[in-house]
Order: structure tokens, then C-alpha cells, then sequence
């Protein structure tokens, strides 16, 4: 099966340096709201991620196309309703994966008659589906685009994926994210037993959101606030993803920037928008580190080094 992990694109700031002179204040109000936007959108992606591939590696599972069910790694139960030809995604009561405990139920939509068929849909709906119990809502659309001779390959859109951080007693951020990427394996299809080897890129599809500009678009509604701050991102270089890497990502550049529903001058974004690059000294090789490179308002720039989480 393919181990399409929740956690490879998971990163945490660990430094920060700034050119020109800039405001702490600033940074520490907008800014922040700009850094939580960030980390919301990581944890959203990984969600998504996480969900994907449960989906791929339940309709890979040999017990379920012998038997019409199956156990899945992560204890869920994946079977298929032969009156209806839906097929569910069980977790009952709650189930711990990875340290998470997962409840509830994930419905899928079969359109094509075999999920490795080229043009085969699979629409994902969330049905009481709570992470700790936090509830999490939206679709997930898979289409296999894998052509003859070409390397395994599906599109995955994302539609108002939403989920909720409370970080205090009544007082929860909500944060929806829209996605729209295609992934295509350069490595591990041949042997699908064995996750280790799997390597896959991972680039923008902005097709099949027609709505926005952008691949990635995530807004977050920040609790006690009356106004909402955006994130969009572009794949501009395909990510790598290694399953043989401690942390996932082995290169690849985004560009980003930043918005706000607000009309108040001072909720403005302190950071305008930059780059997210995976692979900042160029050797390709396995590492923890990302760089971001952003610009501000005040015409000045930022630079953050982002540490990724080991995956397990």
C-alpha cells in the first residue's frame, strides 16, 4: 500500500532573522495571526493526507477485493455495502492512530466500477468524523490519471476541509482549506506491499479549483476576532516526497502570501506573501530544514527556518 502520511508536511518555527527595521508589536499581532494561519494550514493538509491514504490503502488491501472487507493498519474498517455499492470507512467509537484518537466515519462514492481504472472517482464525505474529539468537515475527491506507461498517478481536491483548535475554555479558531494537487509516483508502484520505497511528486492543480488562483487556499477565522486571514500557496517546484526520508520532504518550492477580510488599516498582513523552499542549500539530500523567505509591509523581509517533524 502506499503510506501517504498525515504528518510529512508538519514543520514547526524555530528561528526567525529580519532585515530593516521592523516593529515588534507588528509581529507580534498580525504576524501571529499569519504564523497560526501557517500552522493550521500544515495540520489541515496532514488531515487530508491522513484520509487519503487510508482510502488508497483500503482499496489496495487484498482482503477487501478477495472478500468485500478488510481490517486496515490503522484498525479502521473498510467494507463495502454490496446493496448500495457504497463503501465505508469505519473508526466506530474511536480508534487510536498515531496518537490521535479518530472516530466516526468516512463514506465514499465509487464512479467507475475499479478504483485502479484510469478516470475511476471516488468522492470522500466525513459523517461524525472527530479527531480528539474536535469535529472535522468536507470533502476529498480522488481521480486516477494514471495513463498507459506512465507512472501511478491520481488528483486529490480538497473542498472546505475544515477543522477546529481551541486553544482556551470557548475560545476555538476554525480554519477551511481548499486544495487542489495531482500526485504522481516516481518510485514504489511496482512493489506495493512495501511502503519504504515509495517515492512520489507532488504538484499544483489549480484546474480543478476554478474558483481561485491559487492550488492551495486556507482561511482561518481566529476566535474573538470579526474579520478572517488567508494563506494561498502555488507549487512552483514539485514537491519531493520519500518515504526512505526521516522527514518526508526532500525538496520543493511554494510561493505564498497573505490576506484579510478586514477594511482596518492596522489588521493588515505584516507578512505580504514569499517563498517556502524545501531544499535551501540545493544538495537534495534528506534533512530536517526548511527555509521561508517572506516579505512585510513595511518593505522590509523575514527569514524563518522551519524544522520538520520526524514521521514515525
Amino acid at each position: 500500500m502506499r503510506n501517504f502520511t498525515s504528518k510529512f508536511l508538519a514543520v514547526l518555527v524555530v528561528t526567525a532573522t529580519f532585515t530593516a527595521c521592523e516593529e515588534d508589536g507588528d509581529l507580534a499581532g498580525t504576524a501571529a495571526l499569519q504564523t497560526k494561519a501557517a500552522e493550521l494550514y500544515l495540520q489541515a493538509e496532514g488531515r487530508t493526507n491522513q484520509i487519503f491514504s487510508t482510502i488508497d490503502e483500503g482499496f489496495k488491501n487484498q482482503d477487501y477485493i478477495d472478500n468485500g472487507t478488510a481490517t486496515l493498519s490503522n484498525g479502521a474498517t473498510f467494507s463495502n455495502d454490496l446493496a448500495t455499492n457504497a463503501v465505508n470507512i469505519d473508526f466506530g467509537t474511536g480508534i487510536n492512530v498515531g496518537g490521535d484518537l479518530i472516530k466516526g466515519a468516512i463514506s465514499l462514492d465509487q464512479q467507475g466500477t475499479n478504483y485502479a481504472d484510469n478516470n475511476a472517482i471516488v468522492v470522500a464525505q466525513l459523517i461524525g468524523y472527530h479527531i480528539n474529539d474536535s469535529p472535522v468537515l468536507g470533502k476529498i475527491t480522488i481521480e486516477n490519471k494514471t495513463i498507459a506507461a506512465g507512472p501511478e498517478s491520481r488528483e486529490v481536491t480538497v473542498e472546505d476541509f475544515v477543522i477546529q483548535e481551541e486553544f482556551k475554555a470557548d475560545s476555538i479558531n476554525i480554519f477551511k482549506l481548499n486544495t487542489a494537487t495531482k500526485l504522481d509516483w516516481t518510485a514504489g508502484s511496482s512493489t506495493p506491499s512495501d511502503i519504504t520505497d515509495d517515492q512520489y511528486e507532488v504538484m499544483g492543480n489549480s484546474i480543478n479549483l476554478p474558483a481561485f488562483e491559487n492550488d492551495i487556499i486556507g482561511t482561518l477565522t481566529p476566535a474573538g476576532l470579526a474579520y478572517d486571514v488567508s494563506i494561498a500557496i502555488t507549487i512552483t517546484e514539485k514537491l519531493v516526497i520519500a518515504n526512505s526520508c526521516d522527514y518526508r520532504i526532500v525538496s520543493g518550492l511554494s510561493t505564498l502570501s497573505f490576506g484579510t477580510t478586514s477594511t482596518e488599516e492596522a489588521d493588515e498582513p505584516f507578512l505580504t506573501g514569499g517563498t517556502l523552499d524545501f531544499d535551501n542549500d540545493d544538495t537534495g539530500l534528506c534533512d530536517q530544514f526548511a527555509r521561508l523567505e517572506a516579505n512585510t509591509k513595511t518593505g522590509g523581509s523575514a527569514g524563518f527556518t522551519l524544522s520538520l517533524q520526524k514521521v514515525d
